[in-house]
């Protein structure tokens, strides 16, 4: 495979951005998983547990252990959904938009001089992979 290769450094971005995301907790805390939980319910609005799953391909143990700690930590709250009282569903908070705006902000700091419409392109065309 060539060093230089679309699929060598779009690997070598997914390795980068973890990296980012895990801030000052480590990843001892996976707090990469914990932002991008974080960041499905408060920007992309996803609140069903398996929305999240599905987006994030993670096993429902997983994102129910993420998900408790994000609601002890006041980021998200936990609310029974619609018309079926059985569905919940995952909601940010104040505490949580603010923390999630501080993260974006720090990331835009460091990469705010990357074309976005680049990284855009390359985001759309990934969302449409199966």
């Amino acid at each position: 495979m060539k060093k230089n290769s679309v699929a060598s450094e779009l690997i070598s971005l997914k390795i980068s951005t973890n990296r980012i995301s895990w801030g000052e907790m480590g990843a001892k805390e996976k707090f990469s998983q914990k932002l991008d939980i974080l960041f499905l319910i408060g920007e992309r609005e996803l609140h069903s547990p398996k929305d999240i799953m599905r987006e994030l391909v993670m096993a429902k143990s997983n994102v129910a252990l993420i998900c408790n700690g994000l609601c002890s930590s006041g980021y998200i709250v936990k609310r029974n959904s619609g018309k079926n009282k059985k569905e919940i569903g995952y909601y940010i908070t104040k505490v949580g938009t603010q923390y999630l705006n501080n993260r974006l902000e720090e990331i835009e700091n460091m990469l705010g001089d990357i074309p976005v419409d680049a990284l855009k392109k390359v985001n759309d065309k990934l969302w449409g992979v199966n």
